[in-house]
């Protein structure tokens, strides 16, 4: 993988709801190199209908913790996808190349660990360079 060495990257976030349980997703979120993030940037149109065709993968691979999954995923949208750096990648593709991301690295989390991945501008896989702060 190379190494990101730009101030602009996006972080994939995995979760475990519990101690014992396999990693899903929490989300991709834009982050500077210096430790901060962009957050609910502006309104996004959001509804069930958008994602019907890939809902049972988001039932399993990106569900909520805590409540209801479509109240967790329009969270992620207003707060995260609001401010994506790629400005021209839609709703339905944000979540896809989530998904596909999560399905590249979905082993590579040890349990009781936090699990967490860089990923550059083009939604590649990339290291973490020592500057970035996660």
């Amino acid at each position: 993988m190379n190494i990101i060495i730009g101030t602009l990257y996006y972080l994939l976030v995995l979760q475990q709801c519990s101690i014992n349980d396999v990693f899903t997703i929490h989300g991709l979120w834009p982050q500077y190199a210096n430790g901060s993030w962009p957050q609910y940037c502006h309104h996004v149109e959001f509804n069930q209908s958008m994602i019907d065709p890939i809902m049972s993968k988001l039932d399993t691979d990106w569900h909520s913790c805590y409540g209801n999954n479509f109240d967790f995923w329009n969270h992620e949208i207003q707060k995260h996808y609001s401010c994506l750096f790629n400005h021209t990648i839609g709703v339905m593709n944000y979540m896809n190349t989530t998904l596909s991301l999560f399905d590249q690295v979905k082993n590579d989390c040890s349990l009781g660990q936090k699990c967490r991945f860089c990923v550059n501008l083009d939604f590649k896989l990339q290291e973490c360079a020592e500057m970035i702060n996660n």
